[in-house]
């Protein structure tokens, strides 16, 4: 899963991910430019779903807004016996 987030970083000329400028939801949060676009199918959501499958976790195969990924994660988190 790590190889497949850091593949979506844009990187500077020196190769190392691009920090943006943006303030931290708390003191753990930092935020990167990124390769692509979000829109309206391609939700920071989606991006989630996309890199739990690249990790190899069952997932669902569109996950656009936080009610489908948490829907997904009920889904597909097995249930102990």
């Amino acid at each position: 899963m790590t190889q497949a987030i850091t593949t979506t970083f844009a990187l500077d000329p020196a190769g190392k991910p691009i920090p943006l400028p943006a303030p931290p939801f708390d003191t753990t949060d930092a935020f990167y430019a990124a390769k692509g676009r979000f829109n309206a199918l391609n939700t920071c959501n989606v991006w989630i779903g996309r890199m739990l499958r690249a990790a190899g976790l069952d997932f669902g195969a569109w996950t656009p807004t936080p009610q489908s990924v948490a829907l997904s994660a009920r889904w597909f988190t097995p249930t102990p016996p």
